[in-house]
């Protein structure tokens, strides 16, 4: 499962990805693009409930980005993934980026957003998770909250509005029950 977001995280943001990443890292592997914000605090709260994870970056394996994720980097490069397309020694660029968020949309059975302005390099995930038929999954905020624009417009736009824990369990099933069809499927 992807979680995505904001590098610039709020409160209730951080709030929502943790709570997203403890549930979902029990049945799933959580995808995110170790930056600051939302994809460290993905990685971390996996971690920190003894889940696995994957982290795909814009850089060089060999370049920890960005420094203030260091620690973070070294754990999940002993004890998880960390995938990159780039050969080592590539420095960060910032067109690296959005061409890498394909990665982490193919990735994911889902995207979730959990805090993304209308502006967000976040919405070209979301494009990448779309083009591919992926689901997207979105934290509604209060009208008006400038860091969740991107979530409500995409939520006014038809992804799949999270709104409790039952919303989260209830995503794992739907996807059970959509990977056990898919098996039933190809036995016959």
């Amino acid at each position: 499962m992807t979680i995505i977001g904001s590098r610039e995280m709020h409160a209730y943001g951080r709030a929502m990805t943790e709570l997203a990443a403890s549930i979902l890292c029990e049945h799933y592997v959580l995808v995110s693009g170790l930056a600051k914000g939302v994809d460290g605090t993905v990685h971390r709260t996996a971690l920190e409930h003894g889940g696995h994870t994957i982290g795909v970056i814009g850089c060089g394996l060999n370049v920890a980005y960005p420094r203030c994720n260091q620690d973070l980097y070294q754990r999940m490069s002993e004890d998880h993934l960390i995938l990159s397309e780039y050969p080592r020694d590539t420095m960060p660029e910032s067109w690296h980026f959005p061409w890498r968020n394909r990665i982490l949309a193919a990735l994911g059975e889902a995207v979730i957003v959990t805090e993304a302005r209308r502006t967000s390099g976040t919405m070209h995930t979301v494009n990448e998770a779309i083009a591919l038929s992926r689901e997207v999954w979105c934290v509604p905020y209060p009208y008006g909250a400038e860091e969740g624009e991107g979530c409500n417009l995409l939520i006014s736009e038809g992804a799949n509005l999270l709104v409790n824990e039952d919303s989260l369990k209830d995503l794992t099933n739907a996807a059970k029950d959509r990977r056990l069809a898919e098996n039933c499927g190809s036995v016959v």
